[in-house]
């Protein structure tokens, strides 16, 4: 929800803009105590505060820059630039430190420029020789320079020369200094074309999802300072274009961004833990300084993806069917990073954070999310027992994928007209279980920030948020694969089979968490678990004809992991039978184990049929010919909504869009979208 005044730092406001949301209904009560969701959000400014206070007085903490990723690659500096702006927005907030802080933004910029002194070389760099030495090859690698120039321009933004918060506090060396590398990134990588949307429907994706999000955000905010600048403003492209021009392109993008992801789904990188929080935080940035309809747009958008997260998750850990988590993150908490450090200030879930460079734009920024999303966020049993379904994309064409930027590649191109990905997730008080449900294409039909490592599985909650199970199948080299698997789920059941159309998978797996669970117990061939929580969830991991091995603490070469236990299939390719059940709908665990045992599976030309503990019959065609079923009805990979659930729902196309608990409840409705755009298609 845009709000009227965005506080920020000693009560110096940002220019205020109009209020988005066309209605606000009630106000209800919240089940977190005596804190309402208003007062939870009201809070979320002093919460911040107390982080920057927290680190009051503290020195630069340097991370050096890292030898180079890959030959051909120069130096990787993600860490050591994060370092730099998070130590400078501390340094600007509070007002202490402040030549020091300008001095290290001088040295970063100066480190892409390549004009660094002997002194800072010896301060920052490996000793290991850089692989790339070409001269504007550090400003447009992939992962190093546009992963902390947004946050460089809000503190321009904030804290320079005309600075919306204390002026001056960066200095006008400083700022020119920070702009030129900018400068260099946007005009070598951010054609104007990439801003076409009447055809692409901005689906056209450079790189991959958090990249191309990214890219566009720098470009429109360093468009936006650039065309008011004597120094940028009569510049060109190297496509010819002008700041100006491409600040008004990517203006227009941006609207059609926002209103083609509640529409179609919201990420094509689907609640990936770290990619996710690339995505939205740039946006705060346009959400801050952008015009009228931009910050109305970019509010839209925030206020969709905290709906979209909270509705899954437990004490900040999100569930349900994700992509683009490599192997070593099903595992964690998911605490930290972007998503997480904000919604410890937003609704005071997970762990209290530090000021992390990759959260400055969050900690700065006015953007509040409506009370409704902090009370679905927080009121786990309030929330109930529910389904949520969304459409996500990714099938479409193969993009051409350079650490160089700069290169004229061709992008993602994402097929919105067919159907494609419905994410299933079963919520209860006691757990959260998902998967993506996806018919079992080859590889190919799949764009492959869609394929790249999906994630599935339940997490429990309580006092242990990394209690979990994940059926995954392990990749060869421990860290990623593609198209790994195809399930059917309802409510609480799920039947899964690892894809032969895979790419870099070895076995199939139950992953099972020693935290927080039971150790399995076998039983006729099945293996039951429990959640250590009185008010918790029963589970059952079914291996369906063939036999299995059951692993503790798995020996990996490459990764650390929590200790666990794993079912390993001894065929990968048979099914996998997962049923969780909350311990209040069944007498104990005896009666549970009953339950699940009274049930079992029939193979009858390579379909499986099982009736389920819900009473509900699942059906998967393990030779991929037909479509899994629930209850005889084959599954719709193009439903009518793009978001459904209690919390969220909208249809897919449709102009409205609704967020709700209870009383509380925002209804956005879409602008209509330009009838021309200049652009030609990329």
């Amino acid at each position: 929800m845009l709000n009227l005044a965005l506080p920020l730092c000693g009560g110096i406001t940002l220019p205020s803009c109009l209020p988005l949301i066309l209605l606000t209904a009630g106000l209800g009560n919240c089940a977190i105590g005596q804190t309402t969701p208003e007062d939870l959000i009201a809070g979320t400014g002093a919460r911040i505060d107390r982080v920057f206070q927290g680190e009051s007085g503290e020195d630069y903490s340097l991370v050096k820059v890292r030898p180079s990723l890959d030959t051909g690659r120069p130096y990787y500096a993600r860490g050591y630039s994060w370092s730099v702006v998070g130590y400078a927005a501390r340094c600007f907030y509070l007002n202490e430190s402040v030549a020091a802080a300008n001095a290290r933004l001088q040295q970063n910029a100066r480190y892409y420029l390549r004009q660094l002194t002997p002194a800072d070389e010896a301060e920052i760099l490996p000793i290991e020789a850089e692989k790339n030495t070409n001269t504007y090859a550090r400003i447009v690698d992939r992962d190093s320079l546009h992963w902390h120039a947004d946050m460089v321009l809000r503190l321009i933004e904030m804290y320079g020369s005309n600075g919306t918060v204390a002026p001056g506090r960066m200095d006008a060396a400083t700022e020119a200094k920070c702009l030129e590398p900018i400068w260099h990134y946007v005009r070598l990588v951010s054609r104007v074309a990439k801003a076409e949307y009447l055809n692409s429907k901005t689906w056209h994706l450079w790189e991959s999802e958090n990249h191309h999000a990214q890219c566009f955000s720098i470009a429109w905010h360093f468009s936006k300072i650039a065309k008011d600048l004597p120094a940028y403003r009569n510049r060109t492209h190297n496509d010819g274009s002008t700041p100006a021009e491409l600040y008004a392109a990517w203006n227009a993008y941006f609207i059609e961004y926002v209103r083609e992801r509640f529409r179609k789904g919201i990420f094509v990188e689907m609640m990936s833990t770290g990619y996710n929080g690339e995505s939205i935080r740039g946006i705060y940035n346009l959400y801050d300084f952008g015009d009228e309809n931009v910050r109305r747009s970019a509010d839209m958008y925030l206020d969709l993806f905290w709906a979209y997260w909270a509705q899954e998750q437990f004490d900040g850990a999100s569930g349900g069917g994700k992509a683009r988590m490599y192997f070593r993150n099903n595992f964690t908490a998911g605490h930290g990073g972007i998503i997480g450090n904000m919604a410890w200030l937003y609704f005071g879930l997970g762990s209290e954070p530090g000021v992390a460079g990759i959260s400055v734009n969050g900690l700065l920024s006015g953007y509040r999310p409506p009370a409704v999303v902090a009370d679905i966020a927080v009121d786990v049993n309030g929330r109930g027992t529910y389904e949520v379904r969304q459409r996500a994309q990714g099938l479409g064409q193969a993009a051409q994928t350079n650490w160089n930027q700069s290169l004229n590649l061709n992008p993602y191109k994402l097929n919105t007209n067919g159907g494609g990905i419905v994410r299933y997730t079963y919520c209860d008080p006691a757990f959260i279980m998902g998967t993506p449900m996806l018919e079992a294409k080859p590889l190919n039909h799949w764009t492959a920030i869609s394929s790249q490592n999906r994630s599935q599985g339940v997490i429990f909650s309580g006092a242990d948020s990394a209690a979990r199970i994940v059926p995954c199948v392990l990749p060869s080299d421990e860290r990623e694969a593609r198209n790994q698997f195809w399930s059917i789920q309802n409510k609480g059941s799920m039947i899964t089979q690892m894809l032969s159309t895979h790419s870099g998978g070895k076995q199939m797996w139950a992953w099972i968490s020693k935290a927080g669970l039971s150790d399995p117990v076998e039983e006729d061939g099945i293996f039951f678990v429990e959640t250590d929580e009185v008010n918790g969830a029963h589970a059952a991991i079914r291996p369906v004809d063939t036999e299995c091995t059951l692993i503790e603490d798995y020996n990996f070469s490459s990764i650390n992991c929590p200790a666990s236990w794993v079912v390993q299939l001894s065929n990968k390719f048979k099914p996998l039978i997962l049923e969780v059940m909350a311990k209040d709908q069944v007498v104990n665990f005896a009666a549970f184990k009953a339950l699940v045992k009274a049930n079992k599976p029939s193979l009858s030309s390579g379909l499986v049929t099982y009736t389920t503990i819900y009473g509900d019959v699942l059906t998967l065609d393990t030779t991929y010919t037909n479509k899994p079923t629930i209850n005889g009805v084959p599954m719709d990979y193009s439903p009518d909504k793009s978001y459904d659930s209690p919390f969220l729902h909208g249809d897919y196309e449709g102009n409205s869009f609704v967020i709700e608990k209870g009383a509380r409840q925002e209804i956005y409705e879409f602008p209509v979208p330009p009838s021309a755009n200049s652009l030609s298609p990329p």
